[in-house]
């Protein structure tokens, strides 16, 4: 055979080989739900609540995990949270910007892989879940809703702001339209040192922004005229939503008998 139609063969093979490697790179690829679990791990915590919140929210709808941690320093990340479902595991070495920074890194992850979903769920370890919530999922998957807050709240962090509804952001659940608006509106400069700044511009100011936006609810919506954060200001609103089914617990602000078995060690 000619050496030119031999060489002409091999280019048109080598041709149709990146065409199609090249294509299966950009092909997307459908993984159902996404739980995002941001923590910054400390000698003390461990895992141990990582893996209490995960056995409390259980597995029905979860399709991946993405665990978007940071360590003190001198502390070792052990990989054994306790799932039948996969995970992948993002080092936040970097460790800036609280948690908001943790959720970019999924996301990028989420992009860079091509992930498409139904829902993201994105939660933090500054909560305890002190029971089963296996309930929740379900009514956030059927809701017909974009953006899902668990605890809606008014709040303000400066003086001369105004109160303005919020989800409060250690939990909260996006269809990828909302995950998107959410992800392109959070960035990050120097002034975001301060958490103050982070809360006001990304928790409050943002959510407020997305419930008026987006077709939207919470789980457990505001009842009363009440304003501020009921973890902090007002132990009876606490208990009354307590009472309702609402099984969460600040790790800052904890609640002694509230807190499971297994991990009231952590806080004697």
């Amino acid at each position: 055979m000619d050496k030119k139609i031999i060489l002409f063969f091999i280019i048109v093979v080598v041709f149709f080989y990146f065409q199609k490697r090249n294509k299966s790179s950009f092909e997307s690829k459908f993984v159902g739900n996404i739980l995002v679990m941001a923590c910054h791990i400390k000698k003390e915590y461990s895992t141990d609540i990582i893996n209490n919140n995960l056995q409390m929210i259980g597995n029905d709808g979860i399709n991946l995990i993405i665990v978007v941690y940071s360590t003190e320093k001198d502390v070792k990340f052990n990989k054994d949270l306790v799932t039948n479902v996969p995970i992948v595991y993002i080092h936040d070495n970097e460790n800036k910007y609280y948690d908001f920074y943790k959720y970019k890194l999924a996301y990028n992850y989420i992009k860079k892989n091509n992930l498409t979903f139904d829902w993201v769920f994105v939660t933090n370890d500054s909560i305890i879940i002190s029971n089963n919530v296996s309930w929740m999922l379900p009514k956030i998957i059927n809701s017909g809703k974009d953006y899902i807050g668990i605890l809606e709240v008014s709040e303000k962090i400066y003086p001369d702001n105004p109160y303005k509804r919020h989800y409060q952001s250690w939990w909260l659940n996006f269809k990828p339209n909302a995950f998107e608006y959410w992800m392109n509106n959070i960035k990050f400069n120097k002034s975001y040192k301060e958490i103050s700044n982070i809360i006001n511009d990304y928790e409050i100011d943002l959510s407020n922004d997305m419930i008026n936006k987006f077709n939207s609810t919470s789980l457990f919506p505001l009842t009363t005229q009440f304003d501020g954060n009921i973890f902090l200001n007002d132990e009876m609103y606490y208990d009354y939503f307590y009472n309702k089914n609402f099984k969460f617990v600040k790790v800052k602000f904890v609640k002694p008998e509230l807190v499971p078995e297994n991990l009231k060690p952590l806080f004697n």
